[in-house]
């Protein structure tokens, strides 16, 4: 994509953008056929750090569309978009012999989108000559769908996940595409607790002022993290207030806010909060000020 892009800048053609968001321009617009055959080179110049975790794609875009998600390439089908096998072996065995990298971050939008790409890299990593580690997102409802899954991520060399939980309120979790709820989902923790052994650090990010969301959602949250269980697969949690961005339009909540019950602020000049910093949206019984607070509150 960025190949293209310069290519259109440096024959003065006007460089494609999505009609929702001018400033922002992807492989939809620019495909790039042969994805699965591409790898990354590192060379000394780069200037490796020896245990660097370095970035690396076993695959391009998301299965889900979540509601609340800006990702142009969500929706894809499993299976698309995912290197060939032999491309990545070859990508990993020439990192490791010409830097020494045997550590990375996977930069996949989802590592466990199903269970035949778990198997692959789990195939892969058993193939090379030195110890596979990676970190990356991780979708609980698909570890407990198929909770092999989280045992062969392990044996692949997963030492960080993280987790898009975002919601332990059932109903908001609902409106937006994050259906598991909260008793599934810490049966989905419970499962990584008893394939990884305190092995697998977890992270999770965590959304307050989503549709159903009220001031006493931070309580429940803070309940439920208590619990050692999680905390023993949680390591660490990051927990923010809705960003709201009507003007920029790339989530299904920005493209048409009232539909999800939002009502926003406006600056004069028909911009709203979002583009200065201070985006100013309104619940019937909660507000992005308070989500702001609230965000702090269960952070401490």
């Amino acid at each position: 994509v960025l190949l293209e892009i310069v290519q259109a800048v440096k024959s003065n053609s006007k460089v494609q953008t999505t009609s929702i968001a001018p400033a922002v321009t992807n492989d939809k617009l620019y495909p790039y056929p042969d994805f699965v055959h591409s790898g990354a080179e590192y060379e000394s110049t780069d200037c490796i750090i020896p245990g660097e975790s370095v970035p690396l794609e076993f695959a391009r875009g998301c299965i889900f569309k979540c509601s609340f998600c800006s990702y142009e390439l969500n929706g894809k089908k499993p299976g698309d978009y995912i290197k060939h096998a032999n491309t990545l072996r070859t990508e990993l065995i020439r990192n490791h012999e010409h830097q020494g990298i045997q550590q990375y971050i996977i930069t996949d939008d989802l590592i466990n989108d199903s269970e035949e790409k778990v198997d692959q890299i789990l195939e892969i990593s058993e193939s090379l000559p030195f110890k596979l580690t990676y970190s990356g997102y991780v979708r609980l409802d698909l570890l407990r769908r198929f909770p092999s899954m989280a045992a062969k991520l392990k044996q692949s060399g997963l030492i960080g996940a993280f987790f898009g939980i975002e919601t332990i309120n059932d109903a908001s979790g609902r409106s937006v595409g994050k259906g598991l709820g909260r008793e599934r989902t810490t049966e989905a923790l419970e499962i990584c607790d008893s394939a990884w052994n305190n092995s697998v650090a977890g992270l999770s990010g965590f959304i307050l002022g989503l549709p159903h969301d009220t001031p006493d959602t931070k309580y429940e949250l803070i309940e439920w993290l208590s619990q050692p269980m999680i905390r023993r697969v949680l390591k660490d949690v990051l927990v923010k207030p809705l960003f709201l961005s009507p003007d920029i339009g790339m989530s299904d909540i920005d493209r048409d806010p009232a539909k999800f019950g939002y009502t926003y602020t406006k600056l004069a000049d028909g911009r709203s909060r979002y583009l200065t910093g201070h985006p100013d949206w309104q619940l019937t019984n909660y507000s992005f000020s308070q989500a702001r607070v609230d965000s702090e509150f269960v952070q401490q």
